[in-house]
């Protein structure tokens, strides 16, 4: 049943109240950094986005300021693609600055279909919608999470890209395909998992993995002295650890 005399629950169990309304009131408020795409809006409108920014950063377990971040990033292309305002200079380098990788350039509205290793003429498909994001110097395509010249590009096998240095694993573990040069097939070697590992899918990715109380990259595996390691010491007080193959 429902206790009535209960106090109702808090409204930002796990933050300051006051700060997320006050971070909040900066994104949404006609005269915060938003202003020209709040002006837009409805005051019920401006309330439910304040009100939507105070639930996230209050719920969050992280950082406010990245819940802060990612309201306000959301904010940014409800402007941009369906306000029309073009919301160029929110960020900055004391709040939510966005570091871009290698051979990357910010931009606050961009056609997101960019070119890759694969479909280098992507940026010519059209698209209805910007986003801001970090995109590829002109020339460069992207490879991953980072930006290179199409000529360093990697590898095709049967309809995946792999980076210069990815591999794949095939066959129940039984080889081992890499990646080694640009624009090259992939070079398949036998494998083996060692003896103490086994052959599993984890996330998707299939590869030898060390088995639980072992430690390595699957093809070489060595027991964890679990007695050793002060953080993963399982005996208490009065007693002696004695390490196992495996266990303790």
């Amino acid at each position: 049943f429902k206790d009535c005399d209960a106090p109702p629950p808090e409204r930002c169990p796990n933050g300051d109240i006051e700060v997320a309304e006050s971070e909040c009131d900066l994104l949404t408020s006609l005269d915060g950094r938003f202003k020209e795409c709040m002006a837009l809006l409805s005051e019920a409108e401006r309330n439910g986005l304040k009100e939507s920014c105070i639930f996230d950063v209050c719920a969050t377990d992280n950082d406010i300021s990245i819940a802060i971040c990612e309201t306000a990033s959301t904010i940014a292309d409800i402007c941009q693609n369906d306000l029309s305002v073009l919301t160029t200079n929110w960020r900055g380098e004391s709040f939510c600055p966005l570091e871009c990788g290698e051979g990357m350039i910010y931009h606050p509205c961009h056609n997101p279909n960019q070119p890759t290793c694969t479909e280098p003429n992507a940026v010519q498909e059209a698209s209805s919608k910007c986003r801001e994001m970090c995109v590829c110097l002109e020339g460069l395509v992207m490879d991953g999470d980072k930006c290179v010249e199409p000529e360093k590009c990697g590898c095709e096998r049967n309809g995946f890209y792999y980076s210069i240095g990815q591999y794949h694993i095939l066959d129940n573990c039984t080889k081992e395909c890499l990646c080694t040069e640009t624009h090259g097939s992939m070079e398949c070697v036998d494998l083996t998992c060692h003896d103490d590992a086994s052959c599993f899918s984890d996330d998707g990715v299939l590869d030898c993995y060390c088995d639980e109380g072992y430690s390595g990259n699957g093809r070489e595996c060595e027991d964890i002295d679990e007695c050793t390691e002060t953080s993963r010491n399982p005996c208490g007080d009065n007693s002696i650890c004695t390490n196992t193959k495996g266990s303790y």
